[in-house]
């Protein structure tokens, strides 16, 4: 689980995006502070799904969360070659 949390953080540091890097790395430590804690101390399985949840959820942010949000209309920002109805 270690190793596996490690290489996750790698690849997130290694795929620079400015500040989303940033906040990605922050909220993967602290799923892997969940599922760490889950998986030493017999914390269950809520605190381990809900660790792997923030770490799903941090790659997807560093990835592509904000385009994809933007691209379904959840964000403002216009994107080259989206046509809006007039």
């Amino acid at each position: 689980t270690a190793a596996l949390c490690a290489v996750t953080m790698i690849g997130i540091a290694m795929n620079k995006r400015g500040n989303r890097t940033l906040y990605a790395l922050m909220m993967a430590s602290a799923g892997i502070a969940l599922i760490m804690y889950s998986v030493i101390r017999n914390g269950g399985q809520p605190l381990y799904y809900g660790g792997i949840s923030l770490v799903f959820f941090a790659v997807w942010l560093n990835g592509s969360l904000l385009w994809f949000a933007k691209k379904i209309g959840l964000m403002p920002g216009q994107w080259k070659g989206v046509k809006t109805m007039t």
